[in-house]
């Protein structure tokens, strides 16, 4: 990547787990997923939020295809009006699709969580440092997941994934846009893509 011309930089998770505050039930759990006796290899990716000379950043997984511009979703970050409030809970911290997936103890049902393919977020070290807060000492049920609410065991429910989603979901509910599904984030999931709306549900090819 650096011959291609990229920064390159290399991080390790800002959390161990011997640092969280509900380690005796999370900890066997974070060490199967995460391969890693006392590291979390995949909440590197919340130095993300530290990157305060950009304006924006994206998260993209390597899988994710990009079909056309995004300036809809940056514009949400970049053109925010409570923007220069660095970390304030008015302004817009992350704009994001959700994608519904099947729980590990119940297939049949799912779960609507964040979709990380494709993740906007502002970088702001007071949200970051926020971030690294919350992480040590939320929550967590082994049944229940992140969160006071939590929902269940799912793919990804104790890495970034997990933790991002009870973060905007109970933490900072009101920093976030949920963008259209349908155009940002579309995963083809096994059954008819729809956009669920206040008006009712929309097919995502209608």
């Amino acid at each position: 990547l650096q011959n291609l011309g990229y920064h390159v930089s290399v991080q390790s998770s800002p959390v161990g787990i011997h640092q969280l505050q509900h380690f005796d039930a999370a900890a066997e759990i974070l060490r199967d997923v995460n391969d890693a006796s006392d590291r979390l290899p995949d909440f590197a990716r919340l130095h993300a939020y530290q990157l305060e000379e950009y304006d924006a950043v994206v998260m993209v997984d390597f899988d994710t295809l990009v079909l056309g511009s995004v300036d809809e979703a940056l514009d949400l970050i970049v053109g925010d009006k409570n923007g220069g409030a660095s970390g304030s809970s008015s302004s817009v911290s992350a704009v994001f699709s959700w994608e519904h997936v099947p729980l590990m103890s119940h297939p049949e049902a799912k779960a609507s969580v964040i979709n990380l393919s494709f993740f906007v977020l502002r970088p702001s070290k007071d949200m970051y440092e926020l971030l690294v807060a919350t992480l040590k000492k939320a929550p967590f049920s082994a049944t229940r997941g992140w969160g006071s609410t939590g929902r269940g065991a799912f793919p990804g429910w104790m890495t970034t994934q997990g933790f991002l989603t009870y973060f905007y979901d109970e933490v900072r509910n009101g920093a976030k846009v949920e963008m259209n599904q349908c155009a940002f984030g579309n995963t083809a999931e096994s059954s008819p893509s729809k956009l669920i709306t206040n008006g009712g549900t929309v097919d995502c090819d209608s």
